[in-house]
């Protein structure tokens, strides 16, 4: 007699056997933040898995760490490429797993002053003070890009024009197209000098001495 083999890692081996699914599919998690996955076991009673990122088991500070009950934590930086693949293998089937993609992103940048405030309407320099700016970010004054210098983390400096009003609203870009709160700032008009004229230039008075009678 002859006996049929077959490969436990084959399509046909799983067709009809443990299968494992992940939950969430797909998730965005910022930086050094947490996300919980869970995963489901069917065909087997056996509902143990092994976690793994981008194929690392249990990840590491690149690419992030996911631990035993499915807790993904993300790296503190962004990694390239940006997006990792979280796996959860069936521990009684190996060949068995289910994946889910994770985007990594900075948090969103924010401002919390702008000085001076209020500007003089015309050519401006302005620094903005908050969080999560990035090299490559960009100060943005009533939706017109300006000149922006990236100085650090929570400090940018921006050159410009602006012309006068009440509130106008102040927003940084940065690189990865997260966008900041908006800030209001006043720009007021500019003060013009003010010019007095004597008419004609060259005149002369003459006092004329009071009369006696």
């Amino acid at each position: 007699t002859s006996s049929l083999m077959i490969d436990p890692n084959s399509g046909q081996a799983r067709q009809t056997g443990t299968a494992v699914s992940v939950s969430p599919s797909s998730a965005t998690v910022i930086t050094q933040a947490n996300r919980q996955f869970t995963a489901t076991v069917t065909g087997s009673t056996n509902q143990s898995v092994t976690w793994s990122v981008n194929g690392i088991e249990a990840g590491n500070s690149q690419v992030g760490y996911i631990d035993a009950a499915g807790r993904y934590s993300a790296p503190s930086a962004v990694p390239n490429p940006a997006t990792v693949t979280v796996r959860a293998a069936s521990v009684a089937t190996p060949s068995a797993a289910g994946t889910a993609t994770v985007t990594i992103r900075y948090p969103a940048p924010a401002i919390s002053s702008v000085t001076p405030n209020p500007a003089q309407a015309g050519n401006v320099t302005l620094t903005v003070t908050g969080t999560g700016f990035h090299n490559g970010a960009r100060v943005r004054l009533n939706g017109t890009a300006l000149s922006t210098t990236f100085v650090s983390s929570t400090r940018l400096t921006a050159t410009g024009s602006a012309s006068a009003s009440s509130s106008v609203p102040v927003i940084v870009l940065n690189p990865d197209r997260q966008v900041s709160n908006s800030y209001a700032m006043t720009v007021n008009g500019s003060t013009a000098p003010v010019t007095v004229t004597v008419s004609p230039s060259g005149a002369r008075f003459r006092a004329s001495r009071p009369r006696h009678t």
